[in-house]
Parts: C-alpha cells; structure tokens; sequence
C-alpha cells in the first residue's frame, strides 16, 4: 500500500460526509492538515508520508469530532473531552474502512515510509 495519498476520498461521521482533499497544503497554508468547518472538507499535505501523515490524520479526527459533537473544550474538564474523543474515533473507524485499513497498515513495518 503506498502511504502517501490513501485511498479515501471521504471521511464519515455519523450523517456528515466530510470531502477529503490532496494538495501542496504545506506551501500554501504552512501546514500538513486542515479542516474546514465550514465546507466540511479535510485537506492533507499530498507530500506527507507514513508517521507524519498518520499523526496529521488523526489530529485532523479529532477536530472533525469536537466540532461536530459540539463539544466545548474550555468548558468541561479532561476525561468528558477523552470519552467523547475515544467514541468518536470508534465511531469513524466503524464506518471508515478505508480509513481504518490506512491506520492499521500504518503499524505494519514492512509498509510504514
């Protein structure tokens, strides 16, 4: 599996279909990831390999979840933010096979970059 550029274009949140986008966002924007709320689109850096596109792929998750559960980050303490994070992540990884195969080659030394 070449871990630049998985094979997924869309990840699913519960109804939410958020658009992922492949482009030089590292020149443009200066940096690996970005979620756009509004446009309910993810956009990587198509240069990013293994590790960094991973850790960029699960920051960029995280802020899918706590936007779309509306959660409020300076108001609640920690482990209301870690319950709904960990069943967020469940929540894409059942329904993100492509998503879920990417993380899971990920730890497989032979296809890690």
């Amino acid at each position: 599996m070449n871990l630049i550029n998985p094979n997924f274009k869309v990840i699913k949140y519960g109804k939410k279909r958020i658009k992922v986008i492949y482009s030089d966002l590292l020149k443009t924007d200066s940096c690996y990831g970005l979620y756009d709320t509004n446009k309910q689109t993810v956009n990587f850096d198509q240069n990013m390999k293994g590790e960094v596109f991973l850790n960029t792929l699960l920051h960029e998750i995280f802020h899918i979840i706590i936007f779309n559960d509306g959660i409020k980050v300076k108001d609640r303490g920690e482990e209301p933010i870690v319950m709904a994070l960990g069943d967020g992540l469940t929540k894409i990884l059942k329904q993100n096979k492509k998503v879920r195969d990417y993380i899971y080659d990920c730890f497989d030394s032979k296809k890690m970059v």
